[in-house]
């Protein structure tokens, strides 16, 4: 709970420093360099959760099928996610 009202404070404080939260997300030049900086700032936020929660909010990642073989161990949860996401027409990937 704490991790969740800190990273809610951490979003209000981007939001207010940057004009919007996705102003923020957008002053990066690479998905490497946003993703760094997120597992920074933000409670509980590996390279799953960065991927998965800019996926969902519509920003540009990385192709997931080649994306989550540089990551270590096997993630069929998440594969189904991104393919039920897909098939809603959510998909915003990077080629």
């Amino acid at each position: 709970i704490r991790a969740t009202i800190e990273n809610a404070a951490a979003i209000v404080e981007l939001d207010r420093k940057h004009k919007t939260f996705a102003a923020y997300l957008h002053s990066f030049s690479d998905y490497a360099t946003l993703a760094s900086d997120f597992k920074k700032r933000f409670k509980f936020m590996g390279d799953m959760n960065v991927w998965y929660f800019l996926f969902r909010v519509h920003e540009p990642v990385p192709k997931f099928e080649h994306w989550v073989k540089t990551i270590p161990g096997d993630h069929p949860r998440m594969k189904e996610m991104v393919e039920k996401a897909r098939a809603a027409g959510a998909s915003m990937e990077l080629k």
